[in-house]
């Protein structure tokens, strides 16, 4: 099988390593056996750290190690976590599941999208690396959102059911990470030439020199770290909001499915721009996600949480976000993967991950602490505002890059 036909085989592993089946209603599941929102609070807390400790230490080995082993680790973390979460008998226990979650999500992110990127360019596909990494993600998505949604439905029969599915389909994740191609000099111990120290010290120089070369490069990553975290916590905030008024695990998970499909538009129509040249998204994809976010808690406001009209509210502030955060996320990672230092782009991806991790485990707290105080759609309100400033710092970034381009 040659190179070039064997792509297809990321589609797959791409598809099932993001199939986390719970995902629309694992805080649904924890409620409903008598955890306190204070728990739940700590589970989300539990993986942001996992994840932030896992992310960029492996990212890092895969750079200097190869891919493969990584790809397969993450998801047998995950079949871990979803044996943990059979029981969920303690609060120890939870706390364990979620973070062997975070850590089975923290192995994989970075090298996937990296471990592609490289096997794109060493068969010759430069020119459609956007394309074909918009087609990547977009297959993620997609085992995301019917992961999501059979999960809801599975959890309307049992739980139980739901986490031994989701067992059985990281196991099936470990088995095609078995088969996916990996480039020439970047897998399989390519690199073990000369001591793990000395590559080491020699990334961390790379590394440093990149990110003092100019302003440009550094505030890109934390426009992007703010960026990210937006996207996630217009996310996050749409369930506990809808599992606190005891909404239906299985209308929970056709909402997200919705979300789902419109990540998947957003990544799609993203894919056919020039991301090296369309810089111009960066900036002016804030503004629909700005109102959709002010749309849905005004009115989250003026109507009670029983009436349909809100649900409608949060299903449109959710895949208005889900269709603009994916656009402005694809064109942001294909810029980083092709401006990160050599040998290094699982690692910068890693980086930027984690930091969005951690600043949305501490967002999504304080912000829980706002809506039992003010109300749950007061933190809408706070992410709208959040947008118009990062719509204003991202269009001052693309001022200063044009007058560096011109001088």
């Amino acid at each position: 099988m040659s190179p070039i036909t064997r792509l297809r085989l990321f589609y797959a592993y791409g598809f099932l390593s993001s199939a986390m089946l719970d995902q629309f209603v694992w805080m649904v599941y924890l409620t409903g056996r008598g955890y306190p929102a204070s728990s739940v609070g700590l589970a989300m807390l539990a993986f942001s750290i996992a994840y932030v400790i896992f992310n960029v230490p492996s990212s890092y080995l895969s750079d200097l190690l190869g891919r493969r082993p990584f790809l397969v680790l993450g998801p047998f973390a995950k079949v871990i976590s979803a044996f943990l979460f059979l029981d969920a008998g303690s609060l120890g226990i939870v706390l364990a599941g979620t973070a062997c979650a975070g850590a089975a999500f923290a192995i994989v992110t970075g090298t996937e999208e990296a471990c592609f990127h490289d096997v794109l360019v060493s068969c010759g596909q430069e020119g459609r690396v956007n394309d074909r990494l918009s087609l990547f993600a977009s297959a993620q998505v997609l085992g995301n959102t019917l992961g999501g949604l059979s999960g809801g439905f599975l959890a309307h029969v049992s739980y139980r059911l739901l986490y031994l599915a989701e067992a059985a389909v990281s196991a099936l994740t470990i088995v095609a990470a078995l088969f996916i191609p990996v480039a020439p000099g970047t897998g399989d111990g390519a690199r073990t030439g000369c001591s793990l120290a000395s590559q080491t010290a020699d990334a961390i120089k790379t590394l440093e020199s990149s990110y003092t070369q100019g302003t440009r490069f550094s505030g890109f990553l934390a426009l992007s770290v703010a960026s990210w975290t937006v996207y996630w916590l217009g996310r996050d905030l749409v369930q506990p909001v809808l599992g606190a008024h005891d909404i239906d695990p299985a209308v929970i998970s056709s909402v997200f499915t919705a979300g789902g499909l419109a990540l998947i538009a957003g990544r799609r129509i993203a894919g056919h721009f020039d991301a090296r040249e369309h810089t111009r998204g960066f900036s002016m994809h804030m503004l629909p996600l700005a109102a959709a976010a002010t749309a849905g808690g005004i009115l989250g406001l003026a109507y009670p949480p029983s009436r349909p009209i809100w649900i409608l509210a949060m299903a449109v502030t959710l895949v208005a976000g889900r269709l603009v955060s994916a656009y402005g996320s694809q064109i942001q990672e294909v810029w980083l993967l092709d401006n990160a230092p050599a040998g290094l782009k699982a690692t910068t991806l890693s980086l930027v991950d984690s930091a969005t991790v951690l600043f949305n485990g501490v967002c999504f707290y304080l912000l829980g602490l706002v809506a039992a105080e003010c109300g749950t759609p007061v933190p809408l309100l706070i992410l709208a505002l959040a947008c118009l400033g990062l719509h204003f710092l991202w269009r001052t970034w693309l001022h200063g890059a044009r007058s560096g381009r011109r001088a």
